[in-house]
């Protein structure tokens, strides 16, 4: 084992505190699309991906749809300052003195990168019911170089990977009566997951980082299977306007500081589409509040809030092309989605919050995805 140098020790000392990374709100799954708009999507849906955060909105797909298949769509995110990661784990691996001087420097800084693969996903809706199954896959890393010494280390890992199979099925309540009143649409729905995942989260100390433990990752995972629930409903009570209540992974999804607990989840959103006009033909607009349970360990209601709107600037047979933007934790999001024939493409960019209240830990990240759509 190869001993630290006092100037490695010296920047130890300068410790006062361990920045955990686990406030950030995990998702099994993530899409540039509705991260764009703010993450807005509890009463919003209209497309497979319904299914990670109200499976009621499966029912929100335009009939004119039809069938709605995926191919090989493949996501990754970054953060700004990922290239640094790579820097500081090859100067701890080529000298002390030179890893001592590249954590000073980095010293309260994060690192974020993830990919995503939904090999296959199909959905359709029909007069009133609709369903939505895929296989998905997905793993994400989250560092951060904080001031620590000791156990405690002074680069912190957090990792996350699941693959398995979601899927739904939602129904529309169109004849439903109080006394003499009739109801508008009720959508009801009912989805489940079976995924395989690997957690870990730890810290690194300037030897661990010295003698390439980084490169062991694989062999620390922690592994299991969970299988959970997830339900929701969606009110129109006006015509465009809606209401949704869902409840997310109902059994909590792995285990530890990289659990997804159980999230009860409310949203609101105006839906306006003309189906025969290929320009500005729909504006969807939503607002949500996340785990109002409070499974998450802060109390930060800004946290908790997402608001956003996407936009059709055309939509044809041959290509379509559409702007989101929002508000995601208190920052503010952008993005936009173009498809050509079959090929369908996404970028976002959002900001997610490590910290246990708004603004205090924001870390900007930019997204991409790529895949086949008919």
């Amino acid at each position: 084992m190869r001993k630290t140098t006092l100037s490695v020790a010296a920047i130890l000392a300068l410790a006062v505190s361990a920045q955990a990374l686990n406030y950030e709100y995990r998702q099994v799954y993530k899409d540039p699309k509705i991260m764009g708009a703010g993450g807005a999507n509890v009463a919003t849906g209209g497309n497979f991906n319904a299914v990670f955060s109200n499976p009621a909105g499966l029912a929100k797909i335009p009939l004119e749809y039809g069938w709605e298949i995926d191919v090989l769509h493949i996501g990754v995110s970054i953060n700004e300052d990922i290239t640094d990661l790579q820097d500081i784990i090859d100067d701890a691996e080529e000298s002390d003195s030179k890893a001592a001087q590249t954590l000073k420097e980095h010293i309260g800084d994060r690192y974020s990168i993830g990919a995503s693969v939904k090999p296959f996903s199909i959905a359709k809706m029909f007069d009133e019911t609709a369903f939505g199954i895929g296989l998905i896959s997905s793993v994400n890393v989250n560092a951060g170089v904080h001031q620590g010494f000791g156990a405690s280390g002074i680069l912190e890992a957090d990792i996350l990977a699941f693959g398995g199979v979601a899927g739904g099925i939602a129904h529309n309540f169109n004849e439903l009566t109080i006394g003499s009143y009739e109801l508008n649409t009720l959508s009801v729905g009912v989805g489940a997951k079976v995924l395989r995942y690997g957690s870990l989260s730890r810290s690194y100390s300037a030897v661990d980082l010295a003698n390439e433990e980084f490169d062991n990752i694989e062999d620390e995972l922690k592994e299991g299977t969970s299988v959970v629930w997830d339900l929701g409903v969606i009110y129109d009570i006006f015509p465009h306007f809606s209401v949704g209540l869902s409840a997310l992974n109902i059994g909590g999804i792995g285990e530890g500081e990289t659990e997804i607990p159980t999230t009860i989840n409310v949203g609101a959103s105006y839906v306006y589409r003309i189906g025969d006009r290929s320009f500005f033909n729909q504006v969807r607009i939503g607002a949500d509040y996340i785990d109002i349970a409070k499974k998450y360990p802060d109390d930060s209601y800004v946290k908790r809030t997402r608001i956003g709107a996407d936009l059709n600037v055309w939509e044809g047979w041959l290509s379509s092309f559409a702007v989101q933007a929002g508000l995601y934790q208190g920052a503010w999001t952008a993005g936009a989605s173009f498809r050509l024939s079959f090929l369908d493409l996404a970028f976002s960019t959002y900001a997610e919050e490590l910290g246990a209240y708004s603004g205090q830990d924001r870390d900007r990240r930019y997204m991409a995805s790529f895949g086949f759509n008919w």
